[in-house]
């Protein structure tokens, strides 16, 4: 019971630090890891003892195990995710440079040229807005279904590449 929550605590203080709401670790893996190897021991110790409690001890050691499996599984998930927000953030600081040089740009032209380089910035706000919205809800998506999520912020990303050139 202490292991889960401290698996909980550490999941919600990291989910914080990144803006995901479900984060897993190495640390997290390693304290899987260890309560897994904990209860295949004590499996091993009951052998000895009554049937009862050997079945007990072998269903906390294939739980430990399944639980092992999982986080380990979530621990990859969470790399491959934050890897995949921190490309998509630093395309969203690339379209926030280039909607900075249009702005600039705007400022000195007048007529029609000004008003396709204001639409041309409110196009790519919007876009850039879209893509916020979508990575916002990849981040919240449950670990290990961030992935379909990344499919529509992939098209997202595309039409945002589209607009900055």
């Amino acid at each position: 019971m202490r292991f889960r929550a401290l698996l909980a605590l550490l999941l919600g203080s990291a989910a914080l630090a990144t803006g995901c709401t479900q984060r897993v670790t190495n640390d997290d893996v390693e304290a899987a890891r260890k309560k897994a190897d904990q209860e295949r021991q004590e499996a091993i110790t009951a052998r000895g003892q009554s049937p009862d409690r050997q079945i007990a001890e072998n269903s906390e050691a294939r739980k430990a195990e399944d639980d092992l499996r999982e986080t380990e599984a979530k621990a990859a998930a969470t790399k491959a995710r934050d890897g995949y927000v921190a490309s998509v953030e630093a395309r969203l600081t690339g379209a926030d440079q280039r909607i900075d040089a249009l702005e600039t740009a705007a400022k000195s032209q007048t007529g029609a040229t000004k008003d396709d380089t204001d639409k041309q910035i409110a196009d790519i706000k919007a876009k850039r807005d879209r893509v916020k919205d979508g990575l916002s809800t990849l981040k919240s998506a449950d670990l290990l279904q961030w992935d379909k999520q990344r499919e529509n912020v992939d098209k997202l990303v595309m039409d945002l590449n589209a607009a900055t050139g």
